[in-house]
């Protein structure tokens, strides 16, 4: 008959045979590494026979079918479930070491989307050079260049005159305009020279609250993500997203009220 000690001794030969196979294949030898997690195979035989004799009321009568029998034996009864589980241990290192051997290192992919405006009015508007450092905010050398008051009239009807261009993904000329692109294309029709970054547009002239805005201030929404021109009476030019084309919007409107950034004179 096979006893449970028998079946266990049979089953750590089985593991520490794959161990080999293991140690084998270029991993530490693991009966060092089996050394230094103090497992031993057990090398003490008993006569298992006298505890079944005294056990079981029919022992004596298995004891004749079988004959004796003889296994090894641990010195308590905790000692099979540990020896087990250090090899089973041993074995998911292994294999874990393995692995990872075979893995090629690679850099993490950079991610990029505090340079990517993509939101629900504005798909990309992108700028790949954009800084991640705040610049200053105060207004940039060169800019103000004649009164406000009229150079700002003519942003509005120069904007004005591209009403219906498609909207079109990085573009900034009269064939089709992102965001930032159709701002930068009417500023630099009156000499002021703008990056082509809605995030980078906030960072130049000087912020208005939003009760104190006039005809040719820029207008952003959606954490810096989109932005318009805008025109007087609570209205603002933009491009708004692919499929769309370049229109008028009221300020009051949920989605821009809700999504508000802030306000800059140039």
């Amino acid at each position: 008959m096979t006893t449970r000690p028998h079946m266990i001794h049979q089953f750590s030969r089985c593991l520490a045979k794959r161990v080999k196979a293991l140690g084998q294949s270029g991993i530490e030898d693991p009966r060092r590494r089996l050394a230094s997690l103090g497992w031993r195979r057990p090398r003490r035989p008993i006569d298992l026979s006298v505890g079944l004799r005294s056990a079981a009321p029919n022992g004596p009568r298995l004891l004749g079918a079988a004959g004796p029998s003889r296994c090894h034996a641990w010195p308590d009864a905790a000692a099979p479930t540990r020896s087990v589980t250090r090899l089973m241990a041993l074995l998911g290192i292994s294999v874990a070491v393995a692995a990872c051997s075979s893995m090629s290192g690679r850099p993490p992919v950079s991610d990029r989307s505090a340079d990517v405006h993509d939101s629900a009015h504005e798909k990309r508007d992108a700028d790949p050079d954009s800084p991640r450092t705040e610049t200053s905010k105060r207004p940039q050398p060169g800019l103000a260049r004649g009164p406000e008051s009229r150079r700002g009239q003519r942003v509005v009807d120069i904007a004005r005159k591209h009403v219906g261009t498609p909207y079109q993904w990085s573009g900034s000329s009269p064939s089709g305009f992102d965001c930032s692109g159709l701002v930068r294309y009417v500023y630099a029709q009156v000499g002021v020279s703008l990056p082509h970054n809605a995030t980078k547009q906030y960072r130049l002239g000087t912020p208005v609250s939003r009760d104190r805005l006039e005809p040719g201030d820029l207008v952003f929404f959606d954490r810096l993500r989109h932005n318009g021109i805008y025109v007087g009476n609570g209205r603002f030019i933009h491009s708004r997203q692919t499929g769309k084309r370049v229109s008028i919007a009221r300020l009051d409107e949920e989605w821009y009220a809700a999504h508000w950034a802030g306000a800059r004179r140039l």
